[in-house]
């Protein structure tokens, strides 16, 4: 997927008044209780105003998160604990029913991060902003037959931490660990059609030109390639050698559950090492996996039960030389098994064991021959639900590192919300992989405002 982004010299005042135009306009407007529902990206629980067939949402964001700790790994923009981001966003979706048949949608994000550290000073500018479009789509449904073309988000698979069936969409790791799941997908550009098979809905999803997961820019707190740039390497990036992506899924629900096979030849968003040039550049593409899986959950009384299954082969996996290059291709099989529990009032109690097995493993590899990790979260819903607190500890595979996660999100009015977040990173050992970043713990505040 290649997302379009634009940098250009605007003014706070443009921004301003741009901001002042649609706050005026939520008097025309419901407020959305649930923005972020991620059932296909249709927000279908949103209330939103109906002018002369048009649907209009959206939301806007302030944020600021500081960095508690002085980064020890040399290489990052901030080198003192100090303001990561100052962030302001707008989001702004439209939608309009061409017919009965027949539905258009549009969506974008507009923002601006106030802050840049240079030479270990912070400043202050508003020079950049970031214009990135979301949703942008045709829908098409007739009879048993649905079709739909554009950027968009599949949520296929259950597994909140590992891409096992779950691979039609990348994700946003630019700020590791410090969203769930359903916040980091990223649409991609996707021919989908679903149909009625031998008693299964069929899906197909054709994505073309679809980009790998988006990480952190060189020097920013999750910079991926820090290690390699301490080490005097430089680094790139290069297009994968295919464009055209295959995922299609056999899905069934049934009364208390539901099953899907999933079968995928597709560029895998995690980049691997392609070659190593001059003695001193690593270059970096996304491999070609294919994957056959299957997925699916069960409810019994307080009890949800999911799991996620997956065979992937010719998977490029990390060798411990870190010039060695092109990476070695492995199959590997990954799983994991989540139980998710409500029957303590107001809780939700969700655990994940996530697990990982190389076939024809060698030592070459940096990882384990077979690696084990965890996911648990505590999600407490009071006040006629306008507080929402959760606490979440997140294991990595082979335990290269933990990531615990406190937040507390209030509704102060329909549409209307204030939050906190803190968010720790540990890593015992310099080859972990959260190692350069055992000191990017942050907290995190945040105002919103839907429409």
């Amino acid at each position: 997927m290649k997302r379009l982004v634009l940098n250009k010299q605007v003014s706070w005042h443009a921004l301003t008044c741009l901001t002042s135009l649609i706050l005026c306009s939520s008097n025309l407007v419901y407020a959305n209780d649930d923005f972020f529902a991620d059932i296909d990206v249709e927000y279908e629980d949103e209330e939103s105003s109906l002018v002369d067939d048009y649907y209009i949402t959206g939301h806007f964001k302030q944020g600021l998160s500081y960095g508690l700790q002085k980064p020890s790994t040399s290489g990052f923009d901030r080198d003192d604990k100090g303001v990561e981001e100052l962030d302001t966003s707008l989001y702004l979706a439209l939608e309009k029913d061409v017919s009965d048949e027949v539905l258009i949608k549009a969506s974008f994000d507009l923002s601006l991060d106030w802050t840049n550290w240079q030479t270990g000073e912070l400043n202050y500018n508003s020079d950049d902003t970031d214009f990135v479009w979301r949703d942008l789509y045709l829908d098409w449904a007739e009879d048993d037959l649905w079709i739909r073309a554009g950027n968009q988000i599949l949520a296929w698979g259950e597994s909140e931490v590992l891409a096992i069936t779950d691979v039609v969409n990348p994700r946003d790791l630019t700020q590791l660990g410090q969203a769930d799941l359903e916040d980091i997908r990223l649409q991609a550009p996707v021919l989908f059609a679903s149909h009625p098979w031998l008693g299964m809905q069929a899906e197909i999803a054709l994505v073309y030109d679809a980009d790998a997961n988006e990480t952190a820019a060189s020097g920013e707190a999750f910079d991926p390639y820090i290690n390699y740039t301490n080490a005097g390497l430089k680094v790139s990036e290069k297009e994968p050698d295919q464009s055209l992506e295959f995922v299609g899924r056999l899905y069934r629900s049934f009364n208390g559950g539901d099953f899907a096979i999933t079968l995928a030849d597709v560029n895998w968003d995690d980049v691997s090492g392609a070659a190593f040039i001059n003695m001193n550049e690593l270059v970096f593409q996304s491999s070609r996996v294919k994957v056959l899986g299957v997925s699916g959950s069960w409810v019994k009384g307080d009890y949800l039960f999911k799991y996620d299954l997956a065979r992937h082969w010719d998977k490029a996996l990390q060798p411990d030389s870190v010039t060695s290059a092109p990476w070695q291709e492995y199959d590997q099989t990954l799983a994991a098994l989540i139980l998710e529990y409500s029957g303590i009032d107001e809780w939700v109690l969700t655990f994940e064991l996530d697990s990982s097995y190389t076939h024809d493993y060698s030592d070459t590899i940096a990882a384990k021959e077979h690696t084990t990790g965890y996911f648990a979260r505590a999600r407490w819903t009071t006040l006629n639900d306008q507080l929402t607190s959760q606490f979440s500890v997140l294991n990595l595979l082979g335990g290269e590192g933990q990531i615990y996660r406190l937040s507390a999100d209030y509704d102060i009015q329909d549409g209307m919300s204030i939050g906190s977040e803190y968010v720790v990173y540990r890593a015992d050992s310099e080859s972990d992989d959260l190692y350069a970043y055992r000191e990017q713990d942050v907290v995190k505040l945040r105002y919103s405002y839907h429409f």
